[in-house]
């Protein structure tokens, strides 16, 4: 599954972990499945789970 956007990015080292992200993390671990987050500032974001 793959989720994108064109918003304003982030840099994800730095992005507080909220409970959103948390939760995709948590549900893709107990799945046994791959997370994978791609952002910058400035262009959008993609979020990858691969099962």
């Amino acid at each position: 599954m793959r989720i994108w956007d064109n918003g304003i990015g982030f840099n994800p080292e730095k992005v507080k972990q909220g409970i959103g992200l948390k939760n995709i993390k948590e549900r893709t671990k107990a799945l046994n499945g791959e997370l994978k987050i791609t952002s910058s500032t400035g262009n959008g974001t993609t979020i990858e789970v691969i099962f």
